[in-house]
C-alpha cells in the first residue's frame, strides 16, 4: 500500500469527499489480501473457517472507519483491529495463540534446480520460525513478510519499541545460526 495514497484518501474520507463505501473499497482492495494472508497464515490453529474471520474484520473495519485517526498510519489500524480480533476469538474458543510462517510462496516454473533449492530454504526458514517463540514468530513475520516498521509493529503487538528491537537483534542472531547450521549439514 502506497503511505501518501493512503494518507489522502484518509484525509479526502474525514473532509467528505470520499465516501465511506469509497474508502473501504480502496482499503479492500489495497490491504485485503495482505489481512487474509496474516489471518490464515499467522493463526494456522483456529477452529473456524478464516474466510469468516476475514469476514468479521473487514466488518469491523468497515463499522469502525469514522474512528480511524489519519494521523496514524492506516495499515498500522488495520492490522491491530485483525490482531486482536482474533486473539479474541481464540480465546473465546479457549484456544492457545499458534503462529507460523507460509508453507508455500509460489513457485519457480520450470526450472526445477530453483524450484528445489526455494523449497530446501523454505523449510530451513520454516524450522527456524517453528523454534521461537509464539510473539516472536508474530513480531518476524509482521517485520520480514509484512514489511512493516518497528513503529507500526509496535503499535500491532503493543510492545515499547526499544524492546521489539532488541528482540529483533535475537532473533535475527537466531536465524543466521540456525540457517548457517543448515548451510553447513
Amino acid at each position: 500500500m502506497d503511505m501518501i495514497d493512503a494518507k489522502l484518501k484518509a484525509l479526502r474520507f474525514r473532509a467528505g469527499t470520499l465516501s465511506v463505501s469509497e474508502f473501504f473499497e480502496y482499503i479492500w482492495h489495497s490491504l485485503g489480501k495482505r489481512i487474509y494472508f496474516y489471518i490464515r497464515k499467522m493463526f494456522p490453529g483456529v477452529q473456524y473457517d478464516a474466510d469468516d474471520l476475514f469476514q468479521d474484520v473487514m466488518l469491523k473495519i468497515f463499522r469502525n472507519l469514522e474512528r480511524y485517526n489519519p494521523a496514524h498510519s492506516l495499515d498500522t489500524w488495520i492490522f491491530t483491529i485483525a490482531r486482536n480480533h482474533c486473539i479474541d476469538q481464540m480465546k473465546r474458543k479457549d484456544s492457545s495463540v499458534e503462529l507460523r510462517v507460509p508453507e508455500e510462496w509460489g513457485t519457480e516454473q520450470g526450472n526445477p534446480e530453483a524450484s528445489f533449492l526455494r523449497d530446501e530454504r523454505m523449510r530451513a526458514i520454516d524450522s527456524c520460525m517453528g523454534g521461537l517463540a509464539p510473539e516472536d514468530r508474530e513480531l518476524a513475520f509482521l517485520r520480514f513478510y509484512g514489511n512493516m516498521g518497528f513503529r507500526n509493529i509496535s503499535v500491532i503487538m503493543d510492545i515499547n519499541i526499544n524492546t521489539l528491537k532488541a528482540r529483533m537483534r535475537r532473533i535475527k542472531r537466531i536465524f543466521q545460526q540456525t540457517l548457517r547450521e543448515y548451510h553447513e549439514e
